[in-house]
């Protein structure tokens, strides 16, 4: 797998240190098929002994992109018991990465293509960050590498989501029509969810939209995902039972697993974070309050408390 690294532009990490610094450095990675994909490492400079050294790779939403994590990665490595590096990246289609076939935008293939970009920066362990439906390839690594997840965050995701929740939330969606811009999406957004996101202030909201409006270089001028793709989870028959990935998940029965819930979420219930815990007895629960699905991580010191669980 070819792997080309870009210009690495720098963050202070603390305004009283300025010797500590956040690098962000935009990698593009080559899939069999030459579709590339990119993504971010972030590693923090000057950062002190305190840190964990194993290295977390964020993978977004559904239509989600690398710059969903864009301000909560700079947030983590600064906390001084952080990790020393984070690696995000955009799946096929989503952010700056390239369209695929439709016939490729299956979970199973996004977990091969998850696969190949750590093989490509020489990651062999991580910590692994899911935001929602980035938990379905994130699971289905798991067998396939087995030694390569030591860690687990699921964000609003689990390997079950409620049948009932998801019908609402796409009944939800199909009542409100495609915003022309980005001012329009942030208003949409808060019609279509305010009730979902009580805590939420402007800048939640707008964090939030911007992130699905930019494909890694740039703010665009409509959300940063392929057509073809949002036409693939349009067709797909949700009154079938949802894909079931406890299998997968039995991996994790004896490794630190962390389950971020919104306390609003329609799509995680309390009955699937206690089937997740009667596998892994270990598990730690955390309800995100006034968030719906998923949490922006960027809130209520969650940085604060993934770098502690990391650090555990």
């Amino acid at each position: 797998m070819a792997l080309n690294f870009e210009k690495t532009e720098r963050f202070p990490a603390n305004a009283k240190v300025s010797e500590v610094f956040v690098e962000r450095t935009p990698f593009a990675v080559s899939m069999r098929d030459a579709v590339q994909l990119r993504g971010f490492r972030y590693r923090v400079r000057n950062g002190g002994n305190k840190r964990n050294h194993l290295p977390v790779l964020c993978i977004p939403s559904d239509l989600g992109n690398a710059m969903e994590f864009d301000r909560f990665a700079r947030q983590l490595l600064m906390q001084e018991n952080g990790p020393t590096a984070l690696y995000s990246v955009s799946l096929r289609g989503r952010g700056g990465s390239d369209a695929g076939s439709v016939a490729t935008y299956s979970p199973l293939i996004a977990a091969e293509d998850i696969i190949s970009v750590c093989d490509a920066l020489n990651v062999h362990e991580v910590a692994l960050l899911a935001n929602a439906g980035g938990a379905l390839p994130a699971l289905l690594m798991a067998p396939k590498r087995p030694a390569l997840i030591e860690k687990l965050i699921l964000n609003d995701a689990a390997p079950e989501r409620d049948d009932v929740g998801i019908a609402r939330v796409r009944t939800l969606a199909k009542n409100h029509t495609p915003a022309k811009t980005l001012e329009d999406a942030i208003q949409r957004e808060k019609d279509m969810l305010g009730s979902m996101f009580p805590a939420f202030g402007e800048p939640d909201w707008r964090e939030k939209v911007e992130a699905a409006w930019h494909d890694g270089e740039k703010l665009t001028a409509e959300p940063a995902y392929d057509a073809a793709l949002a036409r693939y989870f349009d067709s797909m028959n949700f009154e079938d039972r949802q894909p079931l990935l406890w299998d997968e998940f039995k991996i994790f029965a004896a490794r630190p697993v962390m389950a971020l819930r919104g306390e609003k979420s329609q799509l995680i219930t309390q009955r699937i974070i206690d089937k997740m815990r009667d596998i892994c007895p270990t598990l730690l629960e955390r309800v995100v309050a006034g968030q719906g699905h998923f949490p922006l991580l960027t809130k209520d010191d969650l940085a604060v408390e993934i770098a502690a669980f990391l650090h555990s």
